[in-house]
């Protein structure tokens, strides 16, 4: 990134919808090191407490983190409460998404107008797609579509756009004899994603990248 893309996203409010999983916690620490201000979620189905925000905190940034049930309205309000109460805007939203059969709209449209009133509002929806081959390509290419519809119902100053981590986030290790099929790291996909949320990608509008190999 350019040394103007660094500082860009200093004060900036994110919204990381579950920082225990391996791309969300990236995410969320790659931004608060460059100045971001971080409501993280803890999604009900792990027993992890989110203790990832006291590690953001200790880098000297604001960040909380809010327990809600995945894939309900009542969530979704959870954290769109979280964020309003907190800091009464939005800038930036990185939706987790699980499984490729959970609605990353729900959050969306919860925090839509906490979004609406900022000069850039940007998201990033992260899916885990657990399929190779051809349920893999039918899958992103299902994504790619749903992305780009719910991108036209957005104002024209709403970019959105997608990232999809193809078989998981296991690496093989550095010393094996005979290497696996490479592996997607998890600070991979943050770097990814914080392209997509620069004023870089300012023309990228409605895409959905994949990351890994689908063979």
């Amino acid at each position: 990134m350019s040394t103007y893309s660094i500082h860009q996203f200093a004060e900036k409010v994110a919204l990381v919808t579950d920082i225990v999983s391996p791309a969300g916690r990236a995410v969320a620490m790659q931004l608060a090191l460059q100045g971001a201000f971080i409501i993280g979620g803890v999604p009900d189905d792990t027993t992890d407490s989110g203790d990832l925000a006291d590690d953001l905190r200790e880098l000297g940034t604001l960040a909380s983190s809010v327990r809600y049930e995945r894939s309900s309205l009542a969530g979704a309000e959870a954290l769109a409460d979280a964020v309003a109460s907190t800091f009464g805007r939005l800038d930036l939203l990185i939706n987790c998404v699980k499984s490729v059969g959970e609605s990353a709209f729900l959050i969306t449209d919860a925090v839509r107008d906490l979004m609406a009133g900022r000069p850039s509002p940007r998201i990033v929806d992260v899916y885990e797609i657990g399929d190779e081959g051809e349920a893999a390509r039918k899958q992103i290419g299902n994504l790619r579509e749903e992305i780009l519809q719910r991108t036209q119902a957005l104002p024209a100053k709403f970019r959105m756009n997608g990232v999809a981590v193809i078989a998981g986030y296991k690496a093989e290790p550095e010393h094996a004899l005979f290497r696996g099929k490479a592996a997607t790291e998890p600070d991979d996909v943050a770097r990814v994603v914080l392209f997509l949320l620069s004023s870089e990608a300012k023309a990228v509008r409605g895409e959905l990248i994949a990351l890994g190999s689908v063979a």
